[in-house]
Parts: C-alpha cells; sequence; structure tokens
C-alpha cells in the first residue's frame, strides 16, 4: 500500500474530488502517474480540469503532454492544478493565476462514523455521531454544546447545529447575538440552497444568473464521501460549502459567506461544524487570499503553493 505524504494525500482528495463530479455526471475521466483529469460536457461554462497529485521528474516532458491532453479534449476551457509548481504552460497558451496554498488541519481525535446518509435511519445514525464528535471536543477541544448550539431537525431536507454568535466576533461591539445554524443538506432543494450561495458568494459570474443545478445537480447526493452544507444568520441563507471525504482526509470546497454576512463568524461556525463532521480524518483545502487568515486560525497549515493555470482554448500547435 502506497505511504502518502500529507500533501500527497490532499492532492488526491482534490482529484477524488472531480472524480466523483465525473461519475455523478458521466464525464469521462483519465489518469496518468502523476495527474487525474476529467473531461467537461463541453455545453457551458465548465472547463476540463486536470489535478497534478505527485511530483513529476521532466516538467517540460509534463506541460506537452497535457496540452496535448488539451488538444484532443479541445472542446473547452482547461484548468490545471500544479500544487508542485514546475510546470510552465504559458508556451502552450495558457495563463498563470496568483499561486494559492494547499493547507491542512491535523485531527484532533478519532470517531468513527457512517457514510453520507441514503435512508432516514442512516440519517438519524450520522447525526448522533456528529453530535458524539462535537461532545467530544472534535473542534479545538471544545464541544458545540459548551458553545449553546444544539442539534436542530425541524427544516426539511436538512440535518445540522443551531446557535448564537459569540458578540466577540462581530467587527460592531453593540451588535446583539444572533442565531447561527449550520445544517447539511439532505435532498435536491437543501442543495439548491448551497448551491445559490456558492454561485452569488464567490461569485461565479459564469453561473449568474443562478440556474438550480446547473453547478450542482442532485445526482451528487448519491456519492459517496460528498456532503453540502449551509449556515443561515437568523434564518436567511448566508453561507455554504462542501466536503469530500475519501476515507483518507476530508476536502473542503467552495467555503463562501455571501457579502451581507461576512465578519460575522459563520464562515468559521460553518467549518467548525464540518469538520467535527468528520472526525479523525485531516482536513485538506486550497486557500484564497481571503480565507487564508479564518484557516490559520483554525488550525490549517500551509503545506504547498499551488499555481493553477488556465487556457480558453487548446493549443493548436507544438508550442513555442
Amino acid at each position: 500500500m502506497e505511504s502518502l505524504t500529507v500533501q500527497e494525500a490532499a492532492h488526491d482528495n482534490a482529484a477524488g474530488y472531480w472524480r466523483a463530479q465525473a461519475r455523478a455526471l458521466g464525464l469521462q475521466t483519465r489518469s496518468a502517474a502523476s495527474w487525474v483529469a476529467v473531461r467537461c460536457a463541453g455545453n457551458g461554462p465548465d472547463s476540463h480540469r486536470v489535478v497534478v497529485t505527485r511530483p513529476y521528474p521532466d516538467a517540460a516532458a509534463l506541460a506537452a503532454e497535457l496540452a496535448a491532453l488539451h488538444r484532443e479534449w479541445g472542446n473547452g476551457p482547461l484548468c490545471v492544478e500544479d500544487a508542485y509548481g514546475r510546470l510552465d504552460l504559458a508556451p502552450y497558451g495558457f495563463e498563470a493565476a496568483l499561486p494559492q496554498a494547499v493547507m491542512v488541519r491535523e485531527p484532533d481525535r478519532t470517531v468513527s462514523c457512517p457514510a453520507p446518509p441514503a435512508s432516514a435511519a442512516a440519517a438519524s445514525a450520522a447525526a448522533a455521531c456528529v453530535a458524539a464528535a462535537s461532545a467530544a471536543g472534535a473542534v479545538a477541544g471544545k464541544s458545540y454544546e459548551s458553545r449553546g448550539f444544539r442539534e436542530s431537525r425541524g427544516f426539511r431536507g436538512f440535518r445540522g447545529f443551531r446557535g448564537f454568535r459569540d458578540p466577540g466576533e462581530s467587527r460592531d461591539p453593540g451588535e446583539s447575538r444572533e442565531a447561527i445554524a449550520v445544517r447539511e443538506a439532505l435532498d435536491a432543494d437543501g442543495l439548491a440552497i448551497v448551491e445559490r450561495t456558492v454561485v452569488e458568494g464567490f461569485p461565479l459570474p459564469g453561473r449568474l444568473p443562478w440556474r438550480r443545478a446547473a453547478l450542482l445537480p442532485p445526482a451528487l447526493l448519491d456519492q459517496p464521501g460528498l456532503r453540502f452544507w449551509e449556515v443561515r444568520r437568523d434564518g436567511a441563507a448566508a453561507g455554504a460549502c462542501v466536503s469530500y471525504d475519501d476515507g483518507v482526509s476530508v476536502g473542503l470546497y467552495w467555503v463562501t459567506t455571501l457579502p451581507e454576512h461576512r465578519f460575522r463568524g459563520l464562515a468559521r461556525a460553518l467549518l467548525e461544524t464540518v469538520i467535527a463532521a468528520h472526525p479523525g480524518r485531516p482536513a485538506v483545502l486550497t486557500a484564497t487570499l481571503q480565507g487564508e487568515p479564518l484557516y490559520r486560525r483554525l488550525g490549517f497549515t500551509e503545506r504547498a503553493l499551488s499555481r493553477w493555470w488556465r487556457s480558453q482554448a487548446a493549443p493548436t500547435g507544438a508550442g513555442r
């Protein structure tokens, strides 16, 4: 069995996340010794995706290999995630984004939880497990109960915790306490709320105006390891994220808060709940500049810098 570094486990989680989407949507995938690729449907704003998962001995050869893949799949743009930072895809018409930190948070303690529920009985067991993880102090040694959170079952399509924001997390010390609810979406209606929050929170210009099931179709609910989360402030949708547990680590994706709800501790409450729901797993993510300070406060540390390359059109030649 391959012995993974934490960095490689993070890259494998990203590759597994895209593979799970490919399975749900019937998309083509391809794998090589150092990368995994998913071919987009080619009928919207999606890009083909390549995740570089292992060190590569010859950066120039890999760049040529990926450019050839793009020529073959040339019905859409291509995005390459290179956490090893040695690729130069500019000769093939790619543009590089600013590097982003690949960050990891080691688990506090291990609690065994079931996979995402496929039935009401499984949902009840999984909710109990989340509560047990919180009571065990799976996040920063504090339970949700000690912070005023209680398990909530009163919303169709969700399960989660409700509570109140610590007034000290607000930038306005005079603000009153606000109810915060963090929930997991369990059906298509709940998933649609998560999807809309992600599209409008980032925002994703190619997805605006939001169209239901264009980014997160209900078929994703049946994929093992994928879970979808929402945080509400005083009953209003305020933030969301997606988690993917591949059995080794849990990846956090699409973490966002709507602009009118930022700087109120909601993202922290959301991420603490998600981490508590996956006890015993390292948590991994690729951080934006805006999110990185929060992730560090939650115990994440930088393990690599990922360079993302994007090309709108497939190269026609062999590069310059």
